[in-house]
């Protein structure tokens, strides 16, 4: 199944509702449209040219897109981490770099790991 890249954003929508029902500070349905939106402009920007001004806001757009997937990231990192201590009972880890760098594999590596362990 050939997904262009959207899974992630499917994944971290549909889990951020969970976690949204479920934690006191929900993240923020407007980072995620606005990362989404930022993705998408960012994946056509190798279609505007080669002039310096399109590789400037290609390079802009791409940065603006590292920041907010960043946030994102942490922020869904942040809440999933609380949540999974609290239902443990005990500090229950999930590892920044790793959410950087695998996040949505991570993240479910992490809540089907919890499953096993509750």
């Amino acid at each position: 199944m050939i997904t262009l890249g959207f899974y992630l954003y499917y994944w971290l929508y549909s889990r951020t509702k969970v976690i949204n029902s479920l934690h006191e500070k929900p993240i923020s349905m407007i980072l995620l449209g606005s990362l989404l939106t930022v993705f998408v402009v960012s994946s056509t920007s190798s279609f505007w040219g080669e002039s310096p001004p399109a590789i400037i806001a290609g390079l802009i757009i791409t940065l603006v897109y590292l920041v907010l997937y960043i946030v994102t990231v942490i922020k869904f990192k942040n809440r999933l981490q609380d949540l999974l201590t609290r239902a443990h009972g005990q500090q229950f880890k999930v590892g920044g770099f790793l959410s950087f760098m695998f996040s949505s594999i991570y993240f479910q590596y992490k809540i089907n790991d919890f499953n096993e362990k509750s």
